[in-house]
């Protein structure tokens, strides 16, 4: 089974992008959660680190995007 990147990694990395801009005051809480799914992930034995660090650029790249494309 592929994994690398890791989706999980980047679904959280965008999804912490997108809404840190929308909702700053809740940044930390975001980077939080997105802490906790790349921890699962790794403890998991689902991904090695390359497979989450990969997922994470790729993310921010998607919520970089998804911010340009609406306006943000």
């Amino acid at each position: 089974m592929p994994s690398y990147p890791s989706r999980h990694a980047a679904r959280s990395a965008a999804a912490v992008t997108f809404l840190s801009v929308l909702s700053p005051h809740r940044a930390e809480d975001y980077q939080w959660m997105q802490d906790e799914v790349l921890y699962s992930r790794l403890y998991m034995a689902g991904h090695v680190t390359s497979d989450l660090t990969a997922g994470t650029l790729l993310g921010d790249l998607i919520g970089d995007y998804e911010l340009a494309v609406s306006g943000h």
